[in-house]
């Protein structure tokens, strides 16, 4: 697919923005599922530590995948002992100014479901072996996915204070099941989302391909974006929004055993990391790293309730 400046989605843009893209690009009938949700881009950024290491100190709102992590007091480990693999540390205030206030106020609250802190930093470690669909592994300490540096979320690791110096940036303890070294830097930038054609049960065929087409349509501008080509549309990685392999096989297969709700609950996709790119290979065979929570967890900062999957379905 080639796009068309006619058909050239206006990724950074606004919700009357994106909905008048979608409205002319024949999808109007998803206009009530479109969502807010900031993607990342590695573009301007050479890859490895040089520039991480000088730009951290100076409180710059990066995020990186691999390389080394921010100080949390020890680094986590699964539970026989093998240091889990940094995957992505988040800075939260940029994720939060990805978009500005005015910006953010464009968007209906029930399309804009955000609910990560606005300051601190997020940690996502993994063990890149375990799957996520069985029950036990939790007590296998196949994850952990940490939040420090934000004094409504205080739960463990080391918290340290945005207007000062900032922890240290500090490398595993020992081998762990990385598959390749990387260090990448990324900014996150505001952009939109549509559901997974796995979730929808449209009425006609047609529906259902034109969904394909404009999802391949928002997937493909990233890749212009990001400057990297390729015969298929990769996936980005996003915060919130929709899993792009489809909410179903998690919402209903796995979490309500893991985590189930009670009344007026939901399920938050709170990260979506893709292994085509910066990461392949380390998800599998392109696979993806979804981090899941429920609205209650995420609104009390129980991190250590998030349930991560690697996808390969």
């Amino acid at each position: 697919m080639v796009l068309s400046l006619e058909s050239f989605p206006p990724i950074h843009g606004t919700y009357p923005a994106a909905l008048d893209w979608l409205q002319e690009q024949g999808g109007a009938q998803w206009q009530g599922d479109l969502r807010y949700s900031p993607a990342f881009s590695e573009h301007s950024f050479e890859p490895g530590e040089e520039e991480l290491r000088e730009v951290w100190p100076t409180g710059a709102q990066v995020c990186w995948f691999g390389g080394p992590a921010v100080d949390v007091g020890a680094w986590p480990c699964a539970a026989d002992g093998t240091p889990l693999t940094h995957v992505v540390t988040m800075d939260l205030a940029g994720l939060d100014g990805a978009i500005d206030r005015a910006g953010k106020m464009t968007w209906p609250v029930a399309q804009l479901q955000e609910g990560l802190p606005r300051t601190g930093v997020l940690q996502v470690f993994h063990d890149l072996r375990t799957f996520g669909y069985d029950p036990g592994d939790r007590a296998r300490g196949a994850w952990a996915v940490i939040v420090t540096g934000d004094p409504a979320y205080p739960r463990g690791g080391q918290s340290y204070d945005p207007t000062g110096a900032r922890p240290a940036l500090v490398e595993p303890p020992g081998p762990g099941n990385t598959p390749s070294q990387v260090c990448q830097l990324a900014l996150p930038f505001s952009s939109f989302a549509l559901p997974s054609p796995l979730d929808i049960s449209p009425q006609t065929a047609g529906d259902f391909d034109r969904l394909e087409v404009l999802i391949e349509t928002l997937r493909r501008a990233w890749m212009t974006q990001r400057g990297i080509g390729g015969d298929y549309a990769i996936p980005t990685t996003h915060a919130y929004g929709y899993s792009s392999r489809g909410h179903r096989a998690a919402t209903l297969d796995v979490l309500p055993e893991v985590l189930p709700l009670t009344a007026g609950d939901e399920y938050r996709l709170i990260l979506e990391i893709e292994g085509w790119t910066v990461l392949e290979g380390w998800f599998g065979d392109a696979g993806s790293l979804e981090v899941w929570m429920r609205q209650s967890d995420l609104d009390a900062g129980a991190f250590e309730n998030a349930w991560c999957f690697i996808r390969t379905d």
